[in-house]
């Protein structure tokens, strides 16, 4: 929970910040460095009984906060089917964005930029206003970035489809950023896999912040075969941030 405790500090040198811990089964379980924490913000802390993910979402029903925030060990397709994952049965579950601190991620008390990947659908970028709303106010940078699967070796010539693509992609992104305005913002248009390119970008720059949108995958497919964001969570030194399928803009929380 290290990572998660500075991150929410830093979030308190920007902002505003209540803290509800919530403990599910026992009470002793309470990290180490939480008194940092709270000579900087108000927490509360409450132990609750139960199924955890039940417990969680009573109490963000009743507290009605602006995130959730969980460390989790980041488990991926099957095993996380067999094992059961807090974090992917709260994605699938909550209505406020999550942050998740996966076993990769590093203590940080900055918050400077905001990574965003899209993919080119509305789904995914119907969380801009509001990602936008953040930027503005606590004063971050955003990348945006649409990675392509397929990858290309040496310089595309003037006729390559693939760089068609890229000029295509461009656009879109160029596009997006002017929607985004009174914000700081650079793209790009990366090739490979798109978490290994993701995470790659984030490896040697602190402060920076993943926010990535869940389009809700269920079925066989997703146990085997795992989701980007699934897989970003697992290698990201940083947090990602998940805006759930359940997530609507009309009721988001500045």
């Amino acid at each position: 929970t290290e990572p998660m405790i500075s991150w929410l500090d830093a979030v308190a040198r920007k902002t505003d910040l209540e803290v509800r811990l919530v403990t599910v089964g026992d009470a002793g379980l309470l990290p180490p460095d939480l008194a940092k924490l709270r000579g900087r913000v108000q927490v509360e802390a409450v132990t609750r009984t139960g199924e955890t993910v039940a417990a969680v979402l009573a109490e963000a029903a009743a507290y009605e906060p602006a995130f959730i925030a969980i460390a989790t060990r980041g488990l991926r397709g099957i095993v996380a089917s067999v094992r059961g994952s807090l974090a992917s049965a709260l994605v699938a579950e909550s209505t406020v964005p999550l942050v998740l601190f996966g076993p990769q991620c590093c203590p940080s008390t900055r918050i400077e930029r905001l990574i965003l990947p899209l993919d080119g659908s509305g789904y995914a970028a119907r969380s801009l206003p509001a990602i936008a709303t953040v930027a503005r106010e606590l004063e971050l940078g955003v990348t945006l970035v649409e990675v392509l699967h397929q990858e290309r070796s040496g310089v595309a010539a003037p006729g390559d489809p693939g760089a068609a693509r890229d000029i295509l992609e461009s656009s879109y992104l160029t596009n997006v950023a002017h929607e985004l305005h009174d914000v700081e913002i650079d793209w790009d248009v990366a090739h490979g896999d798109p978490a290994a390119v993701i995470c790659d970008m984030v490896y040697h720059l602190p402060g920076r912040v993943i926010v990535m949108t869940s389009h809700g995958h269920a079925g066989i497919r997703r146990k085997l075969v795992g989701s980007v964001t699934e897989a970003t969570v697992a290698r990201s030194v940083a947090p990602v941030v998940v805006i759930p399928p359940r997530w609507s803009p009309a009721t988001a929380t500045p």
